[in-house]
């Protein structure tokens, strides 16, 4: 993609050298575009926000294990 991105190669050259279908990398590029050059959700990151929603998830998780224990201690 990296070519492709600064113009090294076209964007259906890329394609066919990755066997990829065009309109797949065309838009992979433009959401690397629009992420500002950082890496984009797809491939193993997780957007700030969702990150954040993970976390209170896990932490309330957590919260509910320990009331359970302390309700059985009762």
């Amino acid at each position: 993609m990296n070519y492709a991105w600064r113009g090294d190669k076209s964007i259906s050259r890329v394609a066919k050298e990755l066997s990829l279908v065009y309109n797949i990398l065309h838009r992979w590029i433009q959401k690397y575009k629009e992420s500002s050059g950082t890496s984009f959700v797809g491939s193993g990151n997780i957007k700030p926000q969702n990150q954040e929603i993970i976390e209170l998830r896990r932490r309330n998780q957590e919260l509910e294990e320990e009331l359970s224990i302390l309700k059985g201690l009762k």
